[in-house]
């Protein structure tokens, strides 16, 4: 990143001491205001926290879904055998 260029190993490791002092510089990037944007593709659609969050847990519930399904469709060799 633009931002550390010219940093040494040690003054990088002075700011960002544990993994929430990452976590949080990487959200300020991200955050603003508490409205998430897409930096990389500078997407003007906002999402707030609250949507993020529900995507996910759908997405979440979707794929949970779909493990269930396919356990439920295989046969286990008892079943085969039996059949």
């Amino acid at each position: 990143m633009e931002l550390f260029k010219g940093q040494s190993l040690l003054e990088f490791t002075e700011r960002f001491k544990t993994d929430l002092d990452c976590e949080e510089y990487l959200a300020s990037l991200k955050w603003e205001d508490g409205i998430f944007t897409a930096s990389k593709t500078h997407n003007s659609k906002e999402y707030t926290i609250t949507q993020i969050r529900r995507n996910r847990r759908k997405i979440t519930e979707e794929i949970i879904n779909k493990k269930t399904n396919e356990k439920t469709n295989e046969k286990t060799i008892c079943e085969i055998i039996t059949y």
